[in-house]
């Protein structure tokens, strides 16, 4: 299993924003192989921190979907919104 976090810093807009932009992630995602699974997070500090958790079945499928043009036009929707660039956090779960 391969286990992606994924942190933005948004704006107020782009909080708002954030449950309706994965729910569009999680519909367009389930298509992709080897997906498992799509969460929203919420962190408990931080009022301008907004997380995300994809799984895959393998880190391969997992860069299919990072590569997809799905994936960057989603981005699209969200990046006007970032007050600070974001990195996604790769891991193997075992």
């Amino acid at each position: 299993m391969f286990v992606t976090l994924v942190e933005f810093y948004l704006d107020p807009e782009g909080r708002e924003l954030f449950p309706s932009w994965v729910e569009k992630l999680r519909s367009l995602v389930r298509g992709y192989p080897g997906f498992v699974d799509a969460r929203r997070m919420t962190p408990t500090d931080g009022p301008d921190r907004t997380m995300f958790m994809l799984l895959f079945d393998t880190q391969e499928n997992t860069q299919r979907w990072a590569d997809s043009e799905d994936r960057q036009e989603l981005l699209k929707l969200i990046t006007p919104h970032w007050t600070k660039p974001f990195l996604p956090l790769p891991f193997f779960a075992a």
